[in-house]
């Protein structure tokens, strides 16, 4: 009798010891919300035996708690599952929509000793995520030359741009483009608009083009002047020649 006794005791803890599940046996793989759908992938659940519950906990940030839940069995492997959020059973198992905000996701595996997995990240429902900032202005927060002679090149050194954003904040930029572009050949005297883009927005500096100035005086100017009036001489001399004639 202790014999037998004993090869069924053996047997029973032999079974319980297959039949309670490892927690490391169930695993998140992905969790991802698109549109109105919540996508959840787990890993390998092939070693359990049988029909087990799966829930699915939606902990809001305000304190609610709605709850998706499946059966599976540990043919399903790899797993997922496909929620809508127009149709979250609530804890009362009432059908809600998942309203718009941020949650945390907690998985409890109904088979004892009943382990709860928690998701790492957290879950944007609808439109909670602050939208993006988005680029309002640029300005121009130091300048580069701008006084150039005719035949220089345009140098952007020292050009600074700097971003600003809807939410406040701003950052130095460096990928904008100009037009006229770094390098561009100064070749007429004038004042010019440089136009500086990023983005969708533009800012604006001028620069002056002058003509080269004239040439200082070498010390030939008096022997050009005499050279001038050497030929007025002697055009009129042949004038006066030529009027003796008539």
């Amino acid at each position: 009798m202790k014999k037998g006794f004993l090869a069924v005791s053996l047997a029973v803890a032999v079974m319980l010891t297959i039949t309670v599940p490892a927690m490391a046996d169930f695993y998140l793989t992905d969790v991802r919300v698109e549109n109105d759908q919540i996508y959840i992938s787990w890993g390998d659940l092939s070693t359990l035996p049988w029909q087990y519950d799966i829930w699915f906990w939606f902990d809001g940030e305000d304190g609610s708690s709605y709850l998706g839940a499946i059966t599976a069995t540990g043919n399903d492997h790899p797993g997922y599952v496909i929620f809508d959020r127009n149709n979250i059973t609530m804890y009362g198992y009432n059908g809600k929509k998942l309203p718009d905000g941020i949650y945390t996701l907690q998985v409890e595996y109904l088979v004892a000793p009943y382990p709860i997995l928690d998701w790492p990240e957290k879950l944007v429902i609808g439109d909670s995520e602050p939208p993006a900032p988005v680029l309002e202005c640029i300005e121009i927060t130091s300048y580069p030359k701008t006084v150039y002679t005719i035949g220089e090149s345009l140098d952007l050194t020292g050009l600074e741009v700097t971003a600003h954003y809807s939410d406040g904040s701003s950052e130095p930029v460096t990928d904008y483009t100009t037009d006229p572009a770094d390098n561009a050949v100064m070749s007429a005297a004038g004042t010019y608009i440089v136009t500086v883009s990023f983005g969708d927005e533009s800012a604006f500096f001028d620069v002056t083009v002058n003509a080269p100035a004239p040439k200082k005086d070498n010390g030939n100017g008096n022997s050009q002047g005499n050279n001038s009036n050497s030929q007025g001489n002697n055009s009129q001399g042949s004038s006066k020649s030529n009027q003796n004639k008539q």
